[in-house]
């Protein structure tokens, strides 16, 4: 199996492990304090949440690979709300189209900004900045995250490239998502 099918074999079984921690009453509660506790960590910093991201790493340590895990399970923690079938949207449900669903509660210049400053970011601050201040204000206005898409999307990370164009293309394309002038 090729690195980049083991990547996006990966990502739906994490995620619904995830979804099933959250859904598991007797664990939920612990399982995601340790997870909310590791966001804008990396894993050698995040003990408390070794036991849940370690079984889903590689026996071959990979750092990207594994921080991305980590910083995914600990966001997930912090926003437990993600795409369902039915939603409203139809289409691609990547982190973009999140975003231009939160510029539509107001606050249209602050998401630009953030917007912005995640296309650009390299991949530590990206990972540990960026994605979790995007992540919190999704979780204040309960804006849903397609998980499986971002921890896809966030392996394949690499400022301005194909992940970061596939976000600001659904970004700017969703009606709402900007103010289009008349001359």
């Amino acid at each position: 199996m090729s690195q980049a099918t083991d990547q996006q074999t990966t990502a739906e079984p994490f995620v619904a492990y995830l979804e099933d921690l959250r859904d598991t009453p007797y664990r939920a509660r612990t399982a995601m304090y340790a997870l909310r506790r590791a966001v804008g960590r990396n894993l050698a910093d995040a003990r408390p949440a070794w036991p849940y991201v370690m079984p889903w790493l590689s026996r071959t340590p990979q750092a990207w690979r594994d921080d991305c895990h980590l910083t995914l399970a600990a966001l997930f923690a912090s926003h437990q709300l993600s795409w369902t079938p039915g939603d409203d949207y139809e289409g691609s449900t990547n982190l973009g189209v999140s975003l231009a669903l939160l510029r539509r509660y107001g606050e249209a210049e602050r998401i630009d900004r953030l917007m912005g400053t995640l296309l650009s970011a390299d991949r530590d601050m990206f990972r540990l900045h960026r994605l979790p201040t995007a992540i919190r204000l999704l979780a204040q206005h309960r804006v849903p995250v397609d998980w499986s898409t971002l921890l896809r999307d966030m392996l394949y990370w690499w400022p301005e490239g194909t992940v970061a164009r596939r976000w600001s293309r659904v970004y700017y394309a969703l009606p709402g998502s900007q103010e289009k002038e008349i001359v």
